[in-house]
This record gives C-alpha cells, structure tokens and sequence, in this order.
C-alpha cells in the first residue's frame, strides 16, 4: 500500500496505546500488505481516490415519488366551486396575494392549497405524520 502518510510507516512497529488502534491492527492483520511511503507530490492516484468531490443530488433522480392523493386534488380542483374561482382568477392574473397554479394544482405561499371542506386533509395530515418522527413542532411545521 502506497500512502502519504509517513506515520503508516510504523504502523507494525509503533506501540499500542489505545483499544481503538488494537481493533484496527486485528483487522488489518487478516490482508497481506506492506506500507510505503511516497510523498502526497508524486502520489497522484491516492490524492484522486481520496478526493471528495461535490455531490450534486438533482443529478441523481431518476424519478420521483407521486403521492396516490395528487389525482385527487387535481379533481377537486376542477369540481369545487371555490377551488376552480381561485384557479380561474389566478390564470386571469386577477388573484390577489402569492397564488399560483402549477401542473394542475393550487398553490399560496409555494403551498399545495385544498378547500376546508377537503376530505384529503386528513389523509395529508396522516400521511405526514407518519412519515417521520421528529416531534411535533417539526411535524406542524412541515404542514404548514
């Protein structure tokens, strides 16, 4: 093994002090290695290999989850009296306030908008509720 780190050198031959340095050796004692040191200049291909590079995420999505529900939101969107005022108001650029409407749904304030009177607000409060477990407030406040 080539490493930069000149300490690795004496890896055999140092004195263990700790508990964590006995685990480590019992393991490596298992692979049949050397250690040689070689300057972190001229030891390019470890420097790559231990590199950490920036992990851009959105390029990692292939697809993305669709709540079961979002149909029905879009139905109610077009068969509630309120729901469909609103729409019609913000297409008109008519609506008063941060509306919007993208891909067939309601949103205020970057919020997926339902009626009072939906009968999906319980099921989103549940389906929120249990997808996580960090009390409460954190819990509200992703509802919110």
């Amino acid at each position: 093994m080539r490493t930069d780190h000149q300490s690795l050198q004496h890896l055999w031959t140092q004195r263990i002090s700790t508990l964590a340095q006995q685990k480590w050796l019992h393991k490596l004692m298992g692979f049949d290695f050397f250690v040689e040191y070689k300057k972190g200049k001229e030891n390019l291909v470890a420097d790559a290999l231990s590199r950490m590079f920036e992990d851009n995420k959105e390029l990692h999505v292939i697809s993305s989850p669709v709540p079961n529900w979002l149909k029905t939101i879009k139905d109610e969107i077009c068969s509630n009296p309120r729901l469909i005022e609103i729409r019609n108001r913000i297409e008109a650029d008519e609506a008063i306030g941060p509306w919007k409407f993208i891909d067939g749904v309601i949103l205020f304030k970057d919020r997926l908008y339902l009626a009072n009177e939906s009968p999906l607000t319980d099921v989103i409060i549940k389906e929120i509720h249990d997808s996580t477990h960090e009390g409460y407030l954190k819990t509200f406040q992703r509802m919110e």
